[in-house]
């Protein structure tokens, strides 16, 4: 949970890296960006160069070196990093994605862009949460891994340290969670 721009898009590929680094297989699944910013996000940040140098071309010869050297080792590992962007997505997909590649823990980025099922119409986004919490527990005990969701703070938690009260829909994925 944090405001817009904070960083925790950031901080989930962050926790990725970690996670790559022990010799598991993360995926991030992402419904705000490609997979290939994705990827450039985790590059920049597994080979310790600026990421905003490597979008405006101005790394530096070190940086271009470090970046190669890291080229080079992802080849030598067999671990993977995953990284899904479909346009929509619901929990079944979700669910499809883990089947698919098997990851050890899945980050999403974010709950409130996911849908529940494709059958299903909520008149309230609150109902919707809850099932897609409920649907994301049953595919985290089924497939025996972790599914962390990134969320949003609401207009309230613009200003100030975000709470969970903040969270859009709070109520909702708390009850769930």
């Amino acid at each position: 949970l944090a405001r817009l721009g904070v960083g925790k898009t950031w901080y989930a590929l962050y926790l990725c890296y970690l996670y790559w680094k022990q010799g598991l297989r993360p995926m991030f699944i992402s419904l705000e960006m490609t997979e290939l910013d994705v990827g450039k996000r985790f590059d920049a940040l597994a080979s310790g160069i600026s990421y905003s140098g490597m979008i405006k071309g101005t790394l530096s010869a070190e940086e271009i070196d470090e970046f190669i050297k890291y080229k080079n080792e992802i080849k030598t590992l067999p671990n993977k990093f995953f990284v899904a962007a479909p346009s929509r997505c619901d929990v079944q997909k979700i669910h499809q994605l883990i089947k698919e590649y098997k990851p050890s823990i899945v980050f999403i980025d974010y709950i409130q862009m996911v849908k529940a099922t494709k059958s299903k119409t909520f008149k309230d986004k609150r109902f919707e949460l809850e099932e897609i919490i409920y649907d994301s527990k049953e595919i985290a005990k089924k497939e025996q891994i972790p599914i962390v969701y990134l969320t949003q703070a609401n207009r309230e938690g613009k200003e100030a340290m975000p709470t969970p009260d903040n969270i859009k829909e709070a109520d909702a994925i708390g009850a769930g969670a």
